[in-house]
């Protein structure tokens, strides 16, 4: 390429030899390899074959919708599909060209509906914008951290990873929260277990943080867990004026306060080494009950309702 790209500025062959450290003959092979073969690279092997708009267009579409591990592999399957051979740095350049990246899958429920996720998504948006005066919107749910070191990244230099010491303790904090994207207000309890009664008394301790909404109704978004659906939380919301808003099946995408969590894997967890269980049981704790109020107006932008619908996974 840099030699066609000279030689179309009129640089003569010793110019180019002299300024890509090439001799002229290899100079002259790689323009005349342009013009008589339509090639980029040498004859040593970077050359790679065409496509016409129509298969490239047919193998972008097979692409998309599958997984394939990598450039080799996609030399064998347009073999095959073509008969049109690529060499591997061809098809690697292919395939930036084409807008493909080689990045890790994202993983997705394979019981996910979308349709159920999108009408969700409309009784949200209704009940969020007609939401009267007093009156709250929340989203729910449990995490349960464990003491084992979490891994997570970070910026290192390069050629170089960061060592962190670990553990594999199975110590863990149950974690019933309930956030309300409005305020950014986080409150949070610590149960033993997690089940209908310690959800009711969640209940509780929320609508005592809800002083002058009392006599109002707090809507709660949560998923479909069987001590979220059961009678006796049924029962303890409808005595508190609480509304119970269950999510679609298979729906975290759908659920703010995952996001809470992953904040606090960010800011107490990944990389970090608990020497043993209480000062790991304190910093979970003490995350939620103290730093999230000094953190939460800088997290605002990451706890906008934009909600990515979850697309049906490639088996």
């Amino acid at each position: 390429m840099k030699v066609v790209l000279l030689a179309d500025q009129g640089e003569s062959f010793a110019e180019i030899a002299k300024f890509l450290f090439i001799d002229e003959q290899t100079a002259r092979r790689h323009l005349q390899d342009y013009f008589d073969n339509d090639k980029l690279g040498g004859s040593s092997g970077g050359s790679e074959g065409k496509l016409n708009s129509e298969q490239a267009a047919r193998l972008s579409a097979i692409l998309a919708a599958c997984d394939v591990a990598s450039a080799q592999s996609v030399v064998q399957k347009v073999k095959g599909l073509f008969g049109v051979k690529f060499s591997l740095s061809g098809m690697t350049d292919w395939l930036k060209r084409n807008d493909f990246s080689f990045k890790k899958s994202e993983p997705a429920p394979a019981k996910a509906d979308p349709q159920a996720q999108l009408e969700f998504i409309d009784t949200y948006r209704t009940l969020k914008d007609n939401l009267p005066e007093g009156e709250a919107l929340l989203f729910l749910d449990a995490a349960h951290p464990t003491m084992a070191t979490k891994l997570g990244y970070g910026w290192s230099i390069k050629g170089e990873r960061k060592i962190v010491a670990t553990t594999a303790g199975k110590t863990r904090v149950n974690v019933l929260g309930s956030f309300e994207p409005a305020t950014m207000k986080l409150v949070t309890t610590f149960p033993e277990t997690v089940n209908s009664q310690t959800l009711g008394e969640h209940f509780v301790r929320l609508r005592r943080s809800y002083p002058r909404t009392r006599f109002f109704t707090l809507h709660i978004i949560l998923d479909q867990g069987s001590y979220c659906v059961s009678k006796a939380t049924q029962a303890e919301a409808t005595r508190l004026n609480i509304k119970l808003w269950h999510l679609p099946p298979y729906s975290p995408n759908l659920n703010l306060i995952e996001r809470a969590w992953k904040v606090m894997n960010e800011e107490v967890r990944d990389n970090v080494y608990f020497p043993d269980a209480k000062t790991f049981t304190w910093t979970i704790k003490d995350f939620f009950m103290n730093r999230w109020g000094k953190l939460s107006k800088s997290l605002t932008t990451r706890f906008a309702d934009n909600f990515q619908v979850i697309q049906k996974p490639a088996f």
